[in-house]
């Protein structure tokens, strides 16, 4: 009985594996260096998710103007919504960012394969990290870890 318990309390779970796996993208878009709140909506947007105030940097984003689907600023945004725990308009907002050639495409597919773990859609989680693993990308080794990982969920 006592191993029974014990492999009750350490199987692991989707979202177990989300949160091991989640870390906000790291900004490449805006110097912040001596930049202050009273600054452009991009600076306040980038101080705020930089300090983990997701709302916040949301509410910054939401207020920059002709902010496009292309835009690369829409991966950090969709990395807040993901932290703050709304898959779906993650999701929504990173999917034509996956499909757009560039530097930004592959975070967009980790992320996305992040936000169908956190909703325990393993087959997507699985599809997003498989395409990760067929390229040479920064992110790589780490789809093909969690990818071994998630695999052994079902």
């Amino acid at each position: 009985i006592s191993s029974f318990w014990a492999c009750q309390f350490t199987s692991t779970t989707a979202g177990d594996l989300f949160q091991e796996n989640f870390h906000p993208f790291p900004n490449m878009l805006v110097d912040l260096e001596n930049k202050t709140l009273d600054s452009t909506y991009e600076v306040r947007s980038f101080l705020a998710y930089r300090q983990k105030e997701y709302q916040l940097a949301l509410d910054n984003f939401e207020k920059i103007p002709n902010l496009t689907k292309e835009n690369p600023l829409q991966l950090y945004q969709g990395v807040c919504y993901l932290a703050l725990g709304n898959s779906d308009t993650a999701r929504e907002i990173l999917l034509p960012i996956s499909e757009l050639k560039g530097e930004y495409k592959d975070a967009a597919n980790w992320y996305l394969a992040l936000a169908a773990l956190k909703s325990n859609d393993i087959n997507e989680t699985q599809t997003r990290l498989q395409l990760l693993t067929n390229r040479s990308t920064y992110i790589r080794n780490e789809a093909q870890v969690l990818i071994s990982k998630v695999n052994e969920l079902e």
